[in-house]
């Protein structure tokens, strides 16, 4: 028998039964080493808004019971449900931030959430100090202007849901205007203003300008032309220069505006040789570059043919000009005052020749629609 071949074979055999041995305690071994991974939690540290609310963490990898306690009861807390801690703060109403912590415990192990919850957003009227929440502007001249003035966690920005409405920002200062609304009825918006936590809404409201109306009424209403009207302004439009011009057609197309803005030829206000009065012709330099004009101090129209050296310019200047005296009459002006109104609104002659004027914007409205019917 061969002794030395049986020994190694038992060795071989040894060897094989101890790397099974050891094989098989590993096992246990690493799998006990997986289960004993540190628990974590899916949020540390959050800062949120002046706002109340609530924020839910969950716990990673929990071995053993989870309990959640708060460092600042009197504006934050928790609560537990499985491996979900919910964190609930109070609305923060002071002018300071504030922070606190919920400590969790998942058996003998502690973590942290911290909390940091930012300072309250302020807007108040900038000159009176006080809270606005909403304005409502008339609608038209819109050239009212609301501050506010916004103190918060960061930078101030504002929004608006509605092209009609215009925001601006200069640091704290929140500028709110509005275009003028000749819409069929009232309308509302919003602006946002945010310090990038918080957020503040502004409700904006503005009427439908609705002027008191008279005969063809006030800025949109026109009524249908009659043909000796059409005929009027076309014999004017027809003079291709300076030469053309005939007195006759001329005060035949102001009679005809006249009589269509409500007006007979011994109106009011008016002598029988109004046609001279009315309309003043200037070829010399003092007027310069004068197209036409209204001086209603005097009720005197002005056309400078020299400028206006065309039939359809002309007839334009007659149309705009006399709605400027449909104005006057049944409108009230005030020289010493320097304001002009009709009936409804009010505008400030600080610059006459200001074009967003309510007058003015009614003038070229109604010669803009009504050379548009004589042209038909």
């Amino acid at each position: 028998m061969n002794h030395t071949k049986n020994l190694s074979m038992h060795r071989g055999l040894l060897r094989t039964v101890a790397i099974l041995m050891m094989l098989f305690m590993l096992v246990p071994l690493t799998s006990g080493l997986a289960n004993a991974a540190e628990p974590t939690l899916s949020e540390g540290y959050m800062t949120v808004s002046a706002a109340a609310g609530t924020r839910t963490v969950t716990v990673k990898n929990a071995t053993g019971t989870i309990s959640a306690t708060s460092d600042a009861p009197g504006w934050l807390s928790c609560t537990v449900s499985g491996n979900k801690v919910t964190v609930r703060f109070q609305q923060n109403q002071y002018a300071a931030k504030r922070s606190g912590t919920i400590t969790v415990k998942v058996g003998t192990r502690k973590l942290f959430i911290f909390v940091n919850q930012v300072r309250n957003l302020v807007v108040k009227e900038k000159d009176s100090g006080s809270k606005l929440t909403q304005y409502s502007y008339s609608g038209y001249p819109a050239t009212e202007n609301v501050y506010l003035q916004a103190t918060g966690a960061g930078t101030i920005t504002a929004t608006k849901n509605r092209d009609w409405i215009n925001v601006s920002v200069a640091y704290d200062t929140v500028r709110i205007t509005v275009k003028p609304n000749y819409t069929s009825g009232p309308r509302d918006g919003r602006v946002t203003i945010s310090d990038g936590y918080n957020k503040f809404e502004f409700a904006v409201f503005q009427k439908k300008f609705t002027p008191a109306l008279h005969g063809t009424g006030f800025l949109f209403s026109v009524k249908a032309v009659p043909n000796s009207f059409k005929n009027a302004y076309k014999a004017v439009k027809a003079w291709k220069s300076p030469s053309d011009f005939n007195e006759a057609q001329f005060r035949n197309l102001v009679n005809e505006t006249l009589a269509y803005l409500g007006e007979g030829a011994d109106a009011p206000g008016w002598d029988l040789d109004r046609g001279d009065r009315l309309f003043q012709k200037y070829g010399d330099s003092s007027v310069y570059n004068l197209y036409s004009g209204y001086d209603f101090n005097h009720n005197l129209a002005i056309i400078n043919f020299d400028n206006a050296n065309n039939g359809a310019l002309i007839a334009q200047a007659v149309i705009h000009e006399l709605r400027h005296y449909w104005q006057k009459r049944y409108g009230k002006y005030s020289s010493s005052y320097t304001e002009y109104i009709i009936m409804y609104g009010r505008v400030y002659y600080t610059n006459p020749g200001d074009t967003t004027q309510i007058l003015e914007v009614d003038a070229y409205t109604f010669t803009d629609k009504v050379i548009a019917l004589l042209n038909k």
